[in-house]
């Protein structure tokens, strides 16, 4: 270890699909579905290649059964869903398709130049938004819905934000730093946690991972490495069964497959230097106390292996929360086995992203059921108020799709973590 920093990997392998949101969706005008692969379109590439002809241009992209030369695509992917949920041309999606595209060319993901822009400006003083006909060559499967794209960087590339990881690790460590001194006062838990001058988390700093390159198929279009389009669906527990809640989400999603590095380093000086400025500023009737709290993370932080294991104390509380959710169920735990695994050879095993729930995003597994359900009923959580101890806040859970399951069936966002310390 080096005597400033405590550098090292966080090697992250995915178990189970994890989908990042960029706050971006894919319209129904810009990708199409055929034979169990999503095409993503270049729009922008085309119309610029063709803006000679405006009109017949913008006739051309907003029909959603446009298929385009390789040229024009950007990306595919493989589709990991039901066709019977997806198959949903109707007109509305064609007339929702005109509308939606002049948005588009003014997006964040959209970059013009100032004479390009001048020549949209014209184009839609000269044109409306069209209802062609799809052709005799539409796509076999073209929903109607939007597709939540993964996160990208600003050469639109694929990746893992350091944030969304922090976030998770922060989470997992404040759960077990909670956990073990949960007798002490909770009001001056609450203003260590929330004073964020003195947030012992600023000096762990994590990267972004390395994008995620596309390679060429057999076809001559890119694709995307590890990567898929699956279906979510929203469940809820009611009684002892799982039944579907609402509309089904469709998402690019990062797969199961190999180990990626995310480069890291906890900032030693400042952790001490920030740890001395605490103990300076504390008032003397609560010094003793909030010192206390503040040198039981601060050990944490900076000891290798009090930081791992109190990473694997929440992986632990998170994957028996799972196993207790579908024990109350008719269902079987479809990671059973792999959860088996990894907590016989005591790995980390957390969630990451969209959909993996209220209880790995916080730290309310540090209180009990009963308490949990006052939690809830007290910020008016989620929707309804027969919660109790065995059967307790949240029973919903967003499942997702796999190359193996084609019904939305997998807990999202799970992902094995190792740690590589640097000497």
């Amino acid at each position: 270890m080096t005597e400033k920093k405590l550098h090292g990997t966080f090697k992250i392998t995915p178990i189970t699909p994890i989908h990042i949101s960029d706050g971006e969706k894919y319209q129904i005008f810009e990708y199409y579905i055929k034979d169990k692969q999503f095409y993503l379109k270049d729009i922008l590439k085309f119309f610029q290649d063709n803006y000679q002809n405006l009109e017949e241009s913008l006739k051309i992209i907003e029909d959603i059964s446009f298929t385009p030369s390789s040229e024009y695509i950007r990306y595919a992917l493989p589709v990991y869903a039901d066709p019977k949920e997806i198959q949903k041309t109707t007109s509305n999606a064609q007339q929702k398709s005109g509308q939606e595209f002049h948005k588009f060319i003014s997006s964040k993901h959209t970059q013009l130049s100032p004479e390009f822009k001048k020549i949209m400006k014209e184009s839609q003083k000269k044109t409306t938004p069209t209802q062609t006909k799809p052709s005799s060559t539409s796509p076999a499967s073209q929903p109607s819905q939007e597709i939540f794209s993964f996160i990208k960087d600003p050469l639109c590339q694929v990746y893992i934000p350091g944030s969304s990881l922090k976030g998770c690790i922060r989470t997992a460590i404040t759960y077990t730093f909670l956990n073990n001194i949960s007798n002490q006062n909770n009001k001056i838990k609450e203003e260590i946690l929330k004073n964020a001058k003195y947030d012992l988390f600023k000096t762990l700093v994590i990267r972004d991972s390395k994008p995620f390159t596309l390679t060429q198929n057999n076809s001559n279009i890119p694709t995307l490495e590890h990567f898929a389009v699956c279906q979510i669906q929203i469940v809820k527990k009611s009684q002892n069964k799982i039944k579907p809640q609402g509309g089904i989400i469709l998402a690019e999603c990062l797969m199961p497959t190999t180990q990626i590095d995310i480069p890291f380093y906890i900032d030693l000086p400042s952790l001490i230097s920030l740890k001395e400025d605490i103990k300076k500023s504390l008032e003397n009737n609560q010094k003793q106390q909030k010192y206390y709290y503040y040198q039981q993370l601060f050990d944490i932080l900076k000891d290798p292996n009090k930081f791992q294991d109190s990473l694997k104390n929440f992986s632990h509380a998170l994957i028996d929360s799972v196993d207790e959710f579908y024990k109350s169920t008719d269902q079987n735990n479809p990671l059973k086995n792999s959860f088996t695994q990894h907590k016989t050879n005591n790995e980390i095993l957390l969630q990451l992203g969209f959909g993996t729930g209220y209880l790995s995003k916080t730290i309310a597994l540090v209180y009990t059921p009963d308490e949990r359900n006052e939690i809830q009923k007290n910020l008016r959580l989620g929707i309804g108020k027969r919660y109790t101890p065995e059967n307790p806040f949240p029973r919903s859970r967003k499942l997702i799709t796999t190359k193996q399951y084609t019904i939305p069936t997998v807990p999202m966002g799970w992902f094995k973590l190792d740690i590589d310390w640097k000497q």
